[in-house]
Protein backbone atom coordinates (compact mmCIF):
# COMPACT_ATOMS: atom_id res chain seq x y z
CA UNK A 1 0.00 0.00 0.00
CA UNK A 2 1.11 3.48 -0.53
CA UNK A 3 1.10 5.05 3.15
CA UNK A 4 -0.04 8.78 3.02
CA UNK A 5 -1.80 11.22 5.69
CA UNK A 6 -4.53 13.87 6.33
CA UNK A 7 -4.53 16.21 9.07
CA UNK A 8 -7.70 16.95 10.61
CA UNK A 9 -7.10 19.06 13.29
CA UNK A 10 -3.69 20.55 14.05
CA UNK A 11 -4.43 22.46 17.81
CA UNK A 12 -1.97 24.19 20.66
CA UNK A 13 -3.41 22.97 23.66
CA UNK A 14 -2.71 23.44 27.56
CA UNK A 15 -1.66 19.79 28.95
CA UNK A 16 -4.31 18.33 31.07
CA UNK A 17 -3.24 16.51 34.56
CA UNK A 18 -3.72 13.28 32.45
CA UNK A 19 -1.82 14.36 29.33
CA UNK A 20 0.92 16.52 31.53
CA UNK A 21 1.53 13.13 33.41
CA UNK A 22 1.76 10.96 30.30
CA UNK A 23 4.46 13.49 28.60
CA UNK A 24 6.38 14.26 32.30
CA UNK A 25 4.97 17.62 31.75
CA UNK A 26 3.91 20.54 34.29
CA UNK A 27 -0.28 20.95 33.56
CA UNK A 28 -1.33 23.69 31.48
CA UNK A 29 1.74 23.48 29.51
CA UNK A 30 1.46 23.99 25.90
CA UNK A 31 1.08 20.94 24.05
CA UNK A 32 0.60 20.09 19.88
CA UNK A 33 -2.53 17.95 19.56
CA UNK A 34 -2.56 16.71 16.18
CA UNK A 35 -5.79 14.48 14.46
CA UNK A 36 -4.51 12.95 11.32
CA UNK A 37 -6.15 9.72 9.26
CA UNK A 38 -3.47 7.47 8.30
CA UNK A 39 -3.75 6.06 4.65
CA UNK A 40 -3.41 3.29 2.64
CA UNK A 41 -3.76 3.80 -0.99
CA UNK A 42 -5.73 7.02 0.33
CA UNK A 43 -8.09 4.42 2.09
CA UNK A 44 -8.45 5.40 5.82
CA UNK A 45 -6.73 2.93 7.82
CA UNK A 46 -6.19 4.60 11.17
CA UNK A 47 -7.23 7.61 13.08
CA UNK A 48 -4.95 8.89 14.94
CA UNK A 49 -4.63 11.18 17.91
CA UNK A 50 -0.67 12.86 18.54
CA UNK A 51 0.53 14.58 21.50
CA UNK A 52 3.90 16.18 21.91
CA UNK A 53 5.20 19.42 23.86
CA UNK A 54 5.53 22.93 22.16
CA UNK A 55 8.74 23.06 23.83
CA UNK A 56 10.31 19.77 22.80
CA UNK A 57 10.36 19.98 19.30
CA UNK A 58 9.55 23.73 18.20
CA UNK A 59 8.38 24.63 14.99
CA UNK A 60 6.04 21.96 14.02
CA UNK A 61 3.45 22.55 11.24
CA UNK A 62 0.63 21.60 10.11
CA UNK A 63 2.91 20.55 6.70
CA UNK A 64 5.23 18.42 8.86
CA UNK A 65 2.11 16.64 10.20
CA UNK A 66 1.21 16.07 7.03
CA UNK A 67 4.38 14.17 6.01
CA UNK A 68 6.42 12.39 9.11
CA UNK A 69 6.33 14.00 12.27
CA UNK A 70 9.35 11.30 12.86
CA UNK A 71 11.46 13.12 10.01
CA UNK A 72 11.25 16.22 11.26
CA UNK A 73 12.37 14.86 14.66
CA UNK A 74 15.06 13.46 13.60
CA UNK A 75 16.23 15.67 10.86
CA UNK A 76 15.57 18.85 12.96
CA UNK A 77 16.08 18.21 16.86
CA UNK A 78 18.61 16.10 18.51
CA UNK A 79 16.37 14.32 20.04
CA UNK A 80 16.28 10.41 19.46
CA UNK A 81 13.30 7.98 20.39
CA UNK A 82 14.92 4.87 21.75
CA UNK A 83 12.13 3.43 22.71
CA UNK A 84 8.29 3.50 23.78
CA UNK A 85 5.73 1.84 25.84
CA UNK A 86 2.46 0.59 23.71
CA UNK A 87 -0.86 -0.62 24.46
CA UNK A 88 -2.82 -2.96 22.69
CA UNK A 89 -6.73 -3.77 23.14
CA UNK A 90 -9.60 -4.21 21.01
CA UNK A 91 -12.65 -2.29 21.12
CA UNK A 92 -15.77 -0.69 18.78
CA UNK A 93 -16.17 2.35 16.90
CA UNK A 94 -18.19 5.10 17.79
CA UNK A 95 -19.27 7.63 16.17
CA UNK A 96 -16.57 9.95 15.76
CA UNK A 97 -14.22 7.16 14.66
CA UNK A 98 -16.62 5.21 12.51
CA UNK A 99 -17.14 8.63 10.48
CA UNK A 100 -13.95 9.02 10.73
CA UNK A 101 -12.89 5.91 9.37
CA UNK A 102 -15.77 5.29 7.10
CA UNK A 103 -16.95 2.45 9.07
CA UNK A 104 -20.27 1.47 10.53
CA UNK A 105 -20.59 2.37 14.53
CA UNK A 106 -19.91 -0.88 16.48
CA UNK A 107 -17.64 -2.24 13.92
CA UNK A 108 -14.48 -3.59 16.12
CA UNK A 109 -11.49 -1.67 15.92
CA UNK A 110 -7.81 -1.91 17.57
CA UNK A 111 -7.01 0.97 20.14
CA UNK A 112 -3.28 1.47 20.54
CA UNK A 113 -1.83 3.97 22.92
CA UNK A 114 1.78 4.48 22.95
CA UNK A 115 4.31 7.02 24.72
CA UNK A 116 7.87 6.91 23.13
CA UNK A 117 10.53 7.60 25.41
CA UNK A 118 14.32 9.87 24.44
CA UNK A 119 17.12 9.69 26.53
CA UNK A 120 17.16 8.90 30.64
CA UNK A 121 13.34 7.70 29.18
CA UNK A 122 11.95 11.28 28.93
CA UNK A 123 8.40 11.23 27.16
CA UNK A 124 8.39 12.98 23.67
CA UNK A 125 4.91 11.92 22.70
CA UNK A 126 1.79 10.19 23.35
CA UNK A 127 0.13 8.87 20.80
CA UNK A 128 -3.92 7.14 20.78
CA UNK A 129 -4.43 5.10 17.43
CA UNK A 130 -7.59 3.74 16.34
CA UNK A 131 -7.68 1.16 13.24
CA UNK A 132 -9.62 -0.28 11.23
CA UNK A 133 -9.80 -4.34 11.65
CA UNK A 134 -10.16 -4.94 8.42
CA UNK A 135 -7.36 -2.89 6.85
CA UNK A 136 -4.77 -3.75 9.65
CA UNK A 137 -2.87 -6.57 11.01
CA UNK A 138 -0.67 -6.32 14.37
CA UNK A 139 2.38 -8.85 13.99
CA UNK A 140 4.54 -9.87 16.62
CA UNK A 141 8.22 -11.50 17.08
CA UNK A 142 9.15 -12.91 20.45
CA UNK A 143 12.13 -14.22 21.05
CA UNK A 144 12.66 -16.97 23.73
Amino acid sequence: MVAGTKVLEFNIIEASGWLAKKLGLEEGSSVYEIKRLRLGDQLPIAFQIFYTSVDRIPGLTREIAEQSIYQHIENETELRILSAEQEVEATIARKHMADALDIKIGDPILYISRVSLTENDIPLEYVQSYYRADRYKYKVKINR
